[in-house]
């Protein structure tokens, strides 16, 4: 059982920064699709590439600094650029809540390990934690891909027709 308690509270860690991150994602391609019309198309093509969430830090800075450009371009009232900026908060306020899960992961993922394993433990804890991390970040990457989207839309279209 303690094994069964274990297992939940690791996958409840590491769930506690994939999906937050998954909400700032949400949060920062939410308002770009509302305001994406009325962007000239060379600015439409310059996107942040996903390999960035390598560092998801970086990741966040660099589509903050694309949005400081977009809302150039855009030439938006005051009211609508400070509705973009309240998104922008919104996206990195659940940056530091998945921050905060990516924290809490590592020290539950210690804490177990050295649980389980007294000694020599640390080169595996890298690996699980890189491991976890990777996943983590693959799940925001695909959940968020425009390919996921378009079978979803898909899928959604053709049952709304039956």
């Amino acid at each position: 059982m303690r094994i069964f308690i274990d297992l939940c509270g690791f996958f409840g860690m590491w769930s506690l920064f994939s999906f937050p991150l998954y909400q700032a994602v949400l949060e920062l391609s939410e308002n770009f699709l509302t305001f994406e019309k009325k962007l000239p198309e060379e600015l439409r093509e310059k996107k942040v590439s996903p390999i960035y969430w390598i560092l998801p830090p970086l990741k966040i800075h660099l589509e903050k600094q694309r949005s400081k450009q977009l809302l150039n371009a855009m030439k938006l009232s005051d009211e609508d650029t400070k509705k973009v900026w309240l998104f922008l908060d919104k996206a990195t306020a659940w940056f530091y809540v998945s921050l905060a899960g990516f924290f809490n992961a590592i020290y539950f993922t210690y804490d177990l390990m050295n649980s389980f394993f007294k000694r020599n433990f640390i080169p595996y804890l890298i690996v699980v934690i890189i491991l976890m991390s990777s996943l983590s970040i693959l799940n925001v990457v695909y959940r968020t891909s425009s390919k996921r989207m378009q079978n979803k839309y898909e899928t959604f279209s053709t049952k709304t027709k039956n």
